[in-house]
């Protein structure tokens, strides 16, 4: 059976989201706020599947983070948060 794109490209996610599945994550906001869905209310993520519920709700780029290290949450064009990776 041939794939499809879609099934290629869940396959693809699935291999990025094991390969980064160690890392931790720090959100952070402009304005000092926690999300207190993270560890211990301490904008530390865990998991790369918190990491994308999150990139839902507060609209980032969480493909960034994974490829880059880091990414920015924007509001108008101003930076008012933003997602990196702990090493």
């Amino acid at each position: 059976m041939a794939w499809t794109k879609i099934e290629g490209l869940k396959e693809l996610q699935k291999e990025i989201d094991e390969k980064n599945d160690a890392k931790t994550f720090r959100i952070w906001f402009q304005d000092g706020s926690s999300e207190p869905s993270t560890w211990g209310g301490q904008n530390i993520i865990t998991s790369v599947e918190e990491l994308r519920k999150l990139a839902d709700q507060y609209d980032f780029d969480v493909d960034e983070v994974l490829n880059n290290g880091e990414t920015e949450m924007l509001e108008d064009g101003v930076v008012i948060g933003g997602v990196v990776t702990n090493d």
